[in-house]
């Protein structure tokens, strides 16, 4: 399975603004007293479920399409799947792509 490409340009493509990216970007990140720094799929689960959140409308719809939903590209495995197994980075990528448009 490739690794998807950098990421670092891909909002150019649907001009979020800098509101719009704080809005979706923001609350997945820790406050810093609280959180257990220990886990990489904690904080990718965080993400990609913001971005699911965004995607979907709500955080039930989001957090359900991560846990239910097959990924055909990535061989009928859920989100939630792939996070367990450390292809977290995989989700966020493809979140991504969907959110900005490159896929539907």
């Amino acid at each position: 399975m490739a690794i998807p490409c950098s990421r670092s340009d891909v909002f150019s493509n649907r001009s979020l603004t800098v509101q719009e990216k704080n809005r979706i970007f923001l609350p997945v990140r820790p406050d810093r007293g609280t959180h257990n720094y220990g886990s990489n799929a904690d904080s990718l689960w965080r993400v990609a479920a913001a971005i699911a959140r965004e995607i979907e409308g709500s955080r039930d719809l989001g957090e359900q399409w991560m846990r239910h939903e097959a990924i055909e590209e990535f061989g009928g495995l859920t989100a939630a799947d792939l996070i367990h197994v450390g292809q977290g980075h995989l989700v966020v990528g493809f979140l991504v792509d969907v959110l900005v448009g490159l896929r539907d």
